[in-house]
């Protein structure tokens, strides 16, 4: 009789305790997740900081002598015509579509056929070109512009 009601007890005892214990764990996951939280937000906050700081030299930059935010001398058109050439001659099987707009900028529209990607780029002066993707989204056929 006595083992029962020690029994009892300490059943009684655990349902009593139950939710304090699940609380305290729930709690420390919680604290866990604030603390990455606020890792992310510091992490945010001082890139922040730095683009502020950033924007604020370019500012100041372009107050002083507008020509000095250029990184490169203007192209001529024929130096320009040669840079498009070598990007085109760049091209390969299984570019993704942003390593091709890092290539070759946005293109000049866009067809959907089927399940197949198109994208065409057009040049006054010199032509068009296209680009065809694959069904995995990776370049597999293009066509340069007729480069002079």
């Amino acid at each position: 009789m006595a083992v029962r009601n020690i029994f009892r007890r300490g059943l009684l005892f655990c349902l009593i305790m139950m939710p304090f214990f699940v609380q305290a764990e729930v709690s420390s996951e919680t604290d866990s997740r604030i603390v990455d939280m606020q890792a992310q937000i510091d992490a945010l906050n001082k890139r922040l900081g730095q683009l502020e700081l950033r924007l604020q030299q370019m500012t100041q930059l372009k107050r002083s002598s507008p020509t000095a935010l250029r990184a490169q001398p203007e192209l001529t058109a024929l130096e320009e015509v040669e840079k498009l050439r070598t990007s085109w001659q760049q091209l390969h099987r299984g570019l993704s579509k942003a390593e091709l707009q890092l290539l070759l900028g946005e293109p000049a529209s866009r067809l959907k056929l089927e399940q197949q990607m198109l994208w065409y780029y057009s040049y006054p002066a010199i032509g068009s070109g296209s680009i065809m993707f694959d069904y995995s989204g990776k370049v597999s056929a293009w066509q340069e512009p007729p480069f002079p």
